[in-house]
C-alpha cells in the first residue's frame, strides 16, 4: 500500500509538473515571442478563434471603416478643388477591393522564411505607414488652404502609392495561383 501510494503521488506531482511547463514553453517557438490571440491567418471556423479575438477584430474594423469614411470626405472636399479626383480615387479603391477579395479567396501560401525577416519587413512596414499618413496630411492641409496645385499633386502621390500596392497585390494573388 506504502510503495503503490508513493507511486500515484509521484506521478501525479511530475504531472503537474510537466504539463504546464510544456504549455507554456510553445510560446516562445524560435526564440520569437508569439503575441496571444493573433490571429494572421484566419481560422476556417468560428470555433478556433479565441473570443477576444473576435473583439480585436470588431475594433480593426470600425477604425478602418472610420479611416475609409474620413478619408473619402477628404476626397470630397479635393474633388471640390481639383475636379476628377474622386473617380480617379474610386476607380483605385475598387480595384483594391477586387484584389482583396481574390486574395483572401486565393489564400496564399507563408513563406518558409518568414521569421528571418521579421524585424525588416516590421520597419518596412512602419516606414511605409509614416510616409502614408504624411501623405494624408499633406492632402489634409492643402484641401484646408484650398490650394489647387498642392491638392493635386498631393494626390498624385497617393494615387501613385495606392497604384503600386494594387501591383504587389496582383503579383501576390499570381504567386498565389501558381
Amino acid at each position: 500500500m506504502l510503495n503503490w501510494r508513493n507511486i500515484v503521488l509521484s506521478s501525479i506531482l511530475a504531472g503537474t509538473l510537466i504539463a504546464p511547463t510544456a504549455v507554456y514553453g510553445m510560446a516562445n517557438l524560435n526564440n520569437n515571442l508569439v503575441a496571444s490571440c493573433k490571429i494572421y491567418s484566419e481560422p476556417e471556423n468560428e470555433e478556433k478563434k479565441c473570443p477576444d479575438c473576435k473583439d480585436e477584430h470588431e475594433i480593426f474594423q470600425k477604425r478602418m471603416e472610420k479611416r475609409m469614411k474620413d478619408r473619402d470626405e477628404l476626397i470630397d472636399k479635393a474633388d471640390k478643388i481639383v475636379p476628377g479626383t474622386k473617380s480617379q480615387w474610386e476607380k483605385v479603391s475598387n480595384e483594391r477591393k477586387k484584389l482583396l477579395t481574390k486574395l483572401r479567396e486565393s489564400k496564399p501560401e507563408k513563406e518558409d522564411n518568414q521569421g528571418e525577416n521579421l524585424k525588416e519587413k516590421f520597419k518596412n512596414r512602419q516606414n511605409m505607414k509614416e510616409t502614408n499618413k504624411k501623405k494624408w496630411e499633406d492632402l489634409n492641409e492643402a484641401v484646408k488652404d484650398k490650394d489647387a496645385q498642392k491638392v493635386k499633386s498631393s494626390f498624385h502621390s497617393i494615387l501613385q502609392t495606392m497604384k503600386e500596392k494594387n501591383e504587389k497585390l496582383s503579383e501576390k494573388i499570381n504567386n498565389a495561383k501558381k
